[in-house]
């Protein structure tokens, strides 16, 4: 296969988180979450505030839609109902983000691998992924039951480096907690939140301090192809143009802009109604 030679970057590998990165997930948790809830007669939760949730795993969903801690007597029973229904909706409506199809084309095409760093368990990555085509162009995947310390500890992002044969300083980690910056930046990594993810009304990734904040995945193939994008950034309440120049080495702050987020789509094409409930039967 043709390699794309017009800009080639300076990184040897991408990784990615899961959840909120590289899958739009959160149309599948909304509506399992809403079913545990259905089944304690509790009303169903709107989306927007499910998939703010998302990226904390099961157990950030149970502690939100129940109000409960960890060490409530009936949060297990609730954690276990829910990955229980999960497991069978793993890929309903899930779907890579916009445009991320196009980038990992491009990758391959670039002879760029790429891979995961998740701490969703391998029993529902491997198959969600394979159910989505994409276990295959995987190059990596490390999830939980591949280390001992989960992110932000270091140790899965270092596992795939070693994987991949890749030094960790010319690999770019792609995430949308701060979780996954820390951990980036713990490896020794470039670093880029994803600000199309999954992040709080009242989280601001501007602390997080990661290298490049992207809010499409337009601008994050940009900065990996060393394209001089101009990248549109939000930012917690601070809106803002990042002109990034070739080899990532400077960037100047003049104008502050909003860009706004793209319709969810299914991996079908059809459009996802989220102020409706959903059935959890694939249509």
């Amino acid at each position: 296969m043709k390699k794309d030679t017009q800009l080639m970057p300076d990184y040897q590998a991408i990784l990615f988180d899961l959840d909120g990165t590289l899958l739009d997930t959160a149309p599948d948790f909304w509506p399992v979450l809403n079913a545990v809830r259905a089944s304690r007669n509790l009303p169903p939760l709107p989306y927007e505030a499910v998939r703010q949730q998302v990226s904390n795993g099961a157990a950030g969903l149970i502690n939100f839609a129940f109000n409960m801690d960890n060490d409530h007597p009936d949060f297990e029973t609730l954690r276990l109902d829910l990955l229980s229904r999960y497991q069978q909706h793993l890929a309903v409506n899930t779907c890579l983000f916009p445009g991320l199809n196009h980038l990992l084309q491009r990758l391959q095409q670039a002879g760029i691998p790429w891979g995961i760093v998740t701490n969703k368990p391998l029993r529902y990555s491997e198959p969600l992924l394979s159910q989505l085509g994409l276990r295959q162009q995987c190059s990596t995947l490390i999830c939980p039951d591949h280390v001992k310390e989960r992110k932000p500890d270091p140790e899965g992002l270092w596992l795939a480096c070693e994987q991949l044969q890749v030094e960790p300083a010319k690999v770019l980690y792609v995430g949308d907690h701060q979780r996954d910056i820390e951990a980036g930046q713990r490896a020794g990594m470039q670093t880029a939140a994803a600000l199309f993810g999954y992040i709080a009304a009242d989280e601001n990734p501007q602390l997080w301090q990661a290298n490049f904040y992207v809010n499409d995945s337009q601008t994050l193939e940009a900065i990996i192809f060393n394209e001089n994008p101009r990248i549109l950034c939000h930012i917690g309440n601070f809106k803002r143009i990042l002109f990034a120049r070739q080899k990532h080495s400077y960037y100047r702050r003049r104008q502050w802009y909003w860009t706004s987020r793209s319709t969810p789509m299914c991996k079908t094409g059809r459009t996802v109604d989220f102020t409706q409930p959903q059935s959890l039967t694939p249509r």
